[in-house]
């Protein structure tokens, strides 16, 4: 877990098989008819990590989800960028149980 997306890109390959993400509050600003467009373009020279699962993103075997988060920053505003608050199911992998109901 970590508050910026652009520091994902550091962390080794296979360190990371899912990260969680927020700081760019979806860009708070987005036009209408556009969902890839934000402010953010303009802003960073970079890739922009705005929300959702960014793929082609960081080393290999590590996943990043970025949420849009509930806030906003500097603009108390959020036009055609709704809030988000995100819920993940952790469950084990059990290569055990994998493996007892293949040979049924």
């Amino acid at each position: 877990m970590m508050h910026n997306p652009e520091s994902f890109a550091l962390f080794p390959i296979n360190t990371a098989p899912v990260a969680v993400a927020g700081h760019t509050h979806s860009g708070q600003i987005r036009l209408p008819f556009t969902p890839e467009w934000s402010w953010l373009t303009f802003t960073k020279e970079d890739q922009v990590h705005t929300d959702g699962w960014i793929d082609g993103y960081g080393k290999q075997g590590n996943q990043l989800y970025v949420n849009r988060g509930i806030g906003s920053s500097i603009i108390p505003i959020r036009l055609n960028c709704p809030p988000e608050i995100t819920l993940f199911t952790l469950t084990a992998y059990c290569s055990f149980m994998r493996h007892s109901s293949n040979s049924e």
